[in-house]
């Protein structure tokens, strides 16, 4: 970790209560060179990089802390690897056209005009917004 990186830790005895607080400043940004993560894949690394940094603090032997996730799901892979002196690298795997298909139907959207949402019936819309959708569904029937 770089000088604008640190973790500090905090205790409030009365209360029972203890913490740290985890600041990643040169060592998130060389983290994401060159990487053009969605924002959601960004958020998840970045928590996962500060929960290595938490445990990785309290490793007392030489050694490595690694973290893996595989899905199915937008994201298909993330690892980080935190050393005992807090050496960090991470990198995601992501599907990035479109995480929840919302790009795809605004962009849909925006094309219908004010006349076609006030004079089309529901399904004549969904036919000409989703004309793939409208034909499997006459094939069925």
């Amino acid at each position: 970790m770089n000088e604008s990186d640190f973790v500090v830790r905090f205790l409030f005895e009365e209360l029972d209560i203890r913490g740290a607080f985890v600041r990643l400043g040169e060592t998130w940004r060389s983290m994401l060179a060159k990487r053009d993560y969605t924002a959601t894949v960004r958020d998840l690394l970045g928590e996962m990089t500060a929960t290595a940094v938490l445990i990785g603090s309290n490793l007392k032997q030489p050694g490595r802390l690694s973290f893996q996730l595989k899905g199915h799901g937008p994201i298909g892979f993330l690892v980080i690897d935190c050393t005992e002196q807090l050496h960090l690298r991470g990198m995601a795997q992501a599907d990035v056209k479109d995480e929840d298909g919302w790009t795809r139907i605004e962009l849909l959207a925006n094309t219908v005009t004010p006349e076609e949402l006030r004079t089309l019936p529901p399904e004549a819309l969904l036919g000409r917004l989703f004309p793939e959708e409208a034909q499997d569904q006459r094939t069925l029937h």
